[in-house]
């Protein structure tokens, strides 16, 4: 009976890590967001998106909580997008990929043509909030931390908040060139139960960062297909490591309805 109270805690706990504790985080760099609003009520796109971005691995070395990540930028996970109209200003983006929280995103903009009625010439600019939240489960499949079993167990809380700026210019009535600007909060909430590692058992710790970067974007229209490839640079500051600049190559592929 004690096994299966046992078991069935540990199901009930949200990450397994292995006994040299390791847990994996994903800070997303790429952007692929339009300046254009879709125009109307509905209409949209959706893409699937090479997602660069700042990938760090937190150890539990010498039963601490607070050694420093080991950062990389040598990933690029696949991620999914879709923006949806509202209102002729207004877009629903939503973003999201295995190793991070979706982010629900309002886009509004105050300059320029949206989509439907954006021709050469055409110059547009955009804001955009967005919030995320996740909680992670052991079933979880993509989970953004390494899922693999052992001694400690750990509940997992990730949110985002993503704020942007983006400007656009349509140099061709088919072609979108577009930079924008954007801040990023981060932060995991962490809730350990270790029976065999005292030190760690019931421990609760804090991990964020404010990532500050920017893109760079061109995209290809083909009726309602489309391809963008985008140069990106993100600057981030975990808690626990120096601040630190990665850049990224990625491109994505999208289809569009009006």
């Amino acid at each position: 009976m004690m096994e299966l109270k046992k078991g069935a805690k540990a199901l009930l706990l949200t990450l397994l890590v292995c006994s040299c504790a390791k847990i994996k985080v994903t800070t997303p760099s790429s952007r692929f967001i339009s300046p254009e609003t879709q125009g109307k009520l509905l209409s949209g796109s959706v893409r699937v998106e090479q997602q660069g971005g700042t990938e760090g691995t937190l150890s539990f070395e010498n039963d601490q909580t607070d050694n420093p990540l080991e950062l990389r930028n040598n990933v690029t996970p696949i991620a999914t997008s879709l923006d949806l109209g509202i209102l002729e200003n207004l877009d629903l983006v939503v973003k999201g990929n295995a190793d991070a929280a979706a982010v629900y995103m309002l886009k509004y903009q105050i300059l320029g043509k949206n989509a439907q009625e954006a021709s050469a010439g055409n110059q547009s600019l955009a804001v955009g909030i967005g919030y995320g939240l996740q909680e992670e489960s052991q079933s979880d499949s993509g989970s953004t931390f390494n899922d693999v079993s052992g001694d400690i167990s750990s509940s997992i809380k990730q949110s985002i908040l993503d704020m942007t700026l983006i400007y656009g210019y349509r140099p061709h009535e088919d072609t979108l060139l577009y930079a924008s600007v954007q801040a990023l909060k981060q932060s995991f909430s962490f809730h350990l139960d270790a029976d065999d590692t005292p030190a760690l058992d019931g421990e609760e710790f804090e991990l964020d960062t404010w990532a500050y970067g920017m893109a760079l974007g061109a995209t290809r229209y083909w009726e309602k297909y489309y391809f963008s490839m985008e140069l990106s640079a993100q600057r981030t500051d975990f808690t626990n490591n120096d601040p630190t600049t990665f850049g990224f190559f990625t491109v994505a592929l999208g289809y569009k309805w009006n």
